[in-house]
């Protein structure tokens, strides 16, 4: 039996403890100190909060759509000799690194994420650097060692996660700081250079209909265009930056990756509208969420998006225990080739 406490980075004590058993059977229980702490939301409405075992299906779902989709899961995997299926295992080694505000850590462990100082915890990236970074993004080159970005926000595209700084200047968390980032910064594979233009004029369309949308836009550095998201679970307030708790859809359902599509489940587990309405009646504006997802789904088909999984959709827990729906993200077109946006 091994023992991971799961923190949030608002809470100063660990929130539950995540267990694998001999067999890498999943158990996860919530503190009982957490359970009754003012201001205690649940992980996932999948995870209700509650003093007892928690369902070892829905927790082994949650977890596992924690992990990184990025070879940096395939590279512990292998140096480490485990099970691909090993959750446990694999977050003892991944943790400390998941993109948002949750982290697995061994237990006894001190925490590891804190909110992020702006003029004390970054190191501001120039614009000679910037253009190299997005160049070696671009040619899928490795980036420079100080520069590397452990967490999962490195996945099957070309990213790495950046802070705003006061003066208008990117920066990166200095090392063993435990600080956030607030933006994303992407660069297309070279057979769609303008992928990002098309997706910041994606979102910049869903947010003059009215959407709420997660602030994007593209720039060139030097011969690439990228795209620069600002991450919507963070919030910066007098000079210092926080994670904002957040869950997409299949978290939210206690799906596995593998089910996030309606045509990989069966009925009565699949992402279908039964499911995306029993989500939704769960949030802060059930009426409201009903109506902003029913014109969120019209405007991705509008714009020939037929990507709309459950895992680009998510909820926020930024004002209490009920969560609300997170802002839209990964609005594109399918399929863009040769440029073409027709």
């Amino acid at each position: 039996m091994s023992t991971l406490d799961v923190w949030l980075e608002a809470f100063d004590e660990p929130i539950g403890a995540l267990e694998t058993d001999e067999t890498g059977r999943l158990t996860f229980k919530y503190a009982q100190d957490y359970v009754t702490r003012n201001g205690a939301h649940a992980l996932s409405l999948s995870l209700p909060l509650s003093t007892e075992l928690l369902d070892e299906r829905a927790t082994a779902a949650f977890f596992q759509n924690l992990l990184p989709e990025n070879n940096l899961l395939e590279q512990v995997i292998v140096r480490e000799r485990l099970d691909r299926h090993d959750v446990g295992g694999i977050l003892r080694h991944l943790g400390a690194d998941l993109s948002g505000a949750v982290s697995c850590l061994p237990e006894g462990a001190p925490r590891v994420k804190v909110p992020g100082v702006l003029d004390r915890d970054y190191s501001p990236i120039d614009d000679e650097q910037l253009v190299e970074i997005v160049q070696r993004l671009g040619e899928n080159a490795p980036l420079p060692i100080e520069l590397r970005d452990p967490s999962p926000v490195a996945g099957y595209q070309r990213k790495i996660a950046v802070a705003l700084l006061p003066d208008g200047r990117f920066g990166v968390p200095n090392a063993g700081s435990g600080a956030p980032t607030t933006h994303i910064l992407k660069v297309p594979e070279t057979a769609f250079p303008r992928e990002a233009f098309y997706e910041a004029n994606c979102a910049a369309l869903a947010k003059h209909v009215g959407l709420d949308t997660a602030r994007t836009h593209s720039r060139w550095y030097g011969q690439y265009e990228a795209l620069i998201s600002e991450r919507f679970d963070r919030v910066v307030r007098d000079g210092l930056v926080y994670r904002i708790h957040q869950e997409d859809f299949a978290q939210a359902l206690g799906f596995p990756p593998r089910l996030k599509y309606q045509r990989e489940g069966q009925e009565g587990r699949r992402y279908d509208l039964g499911a995306i309405g029993s989500i939704l009646g769960q949030t802060e504006s059930p009426a409201l969420a009903v109506d902003e997802f029913l014109r969120a789904t019209i405007f991705n088909l509008a714009i020939g998006n037929t990507d709309n999984h459950a895992k680009n959709h998510a909820l926020l827990y930024d004002r209490g225990p009920t969560p609300r729906l997170a802002p839209l993200y990964d609005l594109n077109r399918t399929g863009i080739a040769g440029g073409q946006f027709s």
